[in-house]
């Protein structure tokens, strides 16, 4: 026998470097199988659109400067993205949660992020091999803060726009998450807010805008697992609109917003975000089950 191997050394080489390569083809595909099975783990991020990708890719989101159908657009200069890192996405959407608006606009579900996992035929790839990225109708704030100095003549000096979204991310196996995600909108008339390094933009002039600088900031991403480590703050009961605004409409004059800026507002737009969140997952698991 020992010698017939010997005689035959090439052969039987060339044939276990052949077992070898299909043992190794069949545990890839195998393994690119299992992989829709699994239970998903994912990453939301947002990433700003910069370069050449400017020119050449459309924005997934824009926002209303006023909640009314007429109201300008602004691009957002960010693209929001999930990466699964185990499992994949069999759907993803975004929805709108906070409740009780009184604002023109209805909740918007975009197309839903679709892979079929190929059961008959291997899959080529493995399910976390994939990045979404989302395009939308344009965002209306959920909350938003205006003021003005008293000798200006401008009708509003400042203005802060919250934008906010729930995405629901379910994996193969029918495992669903909800995620939250929300950023900041800041219009000015005042030329000490615009420093360029701060990423403040002209608006491009109309009449309608009123302002004649913006910048996007506080860009915010939650995770059910970020409760833990907010538990506190989730249950701790959250100052109301009118108190963090400074007044009881969005048309009045908030004397917070020009004294204190955007950023001591959006402390606390974050507190009561983080608390609806909360409030939103209990529901879930009070209400339903996946």
């Amino acid at each position: 026998m020992l010698a017939l191997i010997k005689e035959n050394s090439v052969l039987v080489s060339i044939i276990s470097l052949c077992v070898a390569a299909l043992s190794l083809t069949l545990n890839k595909r195998n393994s690119r199988m299992t992989s829709y099975n699994s239970r998903g783990n994912y990453i939301v991020y947002f990433s700003k659109i910069a370069g050449l990708e400017k020119f050449f890719a459309s924005p997934g989101f824009s926002v209303k400067i006023y909640n009314s159908a007429l109201s300008d657009i602004i691009a957002l200069d960010h693209k929001i993205h999930i990466t699964p890192l185990l499992g994949g996405i069999r759907r993803a959407q975004l929805f709108d949660g906070l409740e009780n608006r009184d604002n023109l606009g209805i909740s918007k579900t975009i197309y839903p992020a679709f892979k079929r996992a190929r059961r008959i035929k291997f899959p080529r790839r493995y399910a976390h091999d994939d990045l979404y990225s989302f395009h939308s109708s344009p965002f209306f704030a959920w909350f938003s803060a205006s003021g003005k100095h008293a000798a200006s003549a401008n009708p509003v000096d400042r203005k802060l726009n919250r934008y906010h979204s729930y995405i629901e991310i379910t994996d193969y196996s029918g495992h669903t998450e909800i995620w939250y995600f929300s950023f900041s909108l800041h219009l000015s008339n005042l030329d000490t807010d615009f420093v360029k390094n701060d990423n403040w933009k002209r608006l491009r002039a109309n009449e309608f805008s009123h302002f004649k600088y913006y910048r996007f900031a506080d860009f915010t991403v939650l995770a059910p697992v970020d409760l833990y480590k907010n538990l506190v703050t989730a249950l701790t009961l959250q100052k109301p609109l009118s108190e963090i605004r400074g007044c009881n409409e969005e048309y009045e004059n908030s004397d917070r917003l020009m004294q204190n800026g955007y950023e001591s507002l959006e402390y606390e737009l974050q507190q009561y975000e983080l608390r609806e969140y909360y409030y939103f997952l209990s529901k879930i698991k009070q209400h339903l089950s996946f």
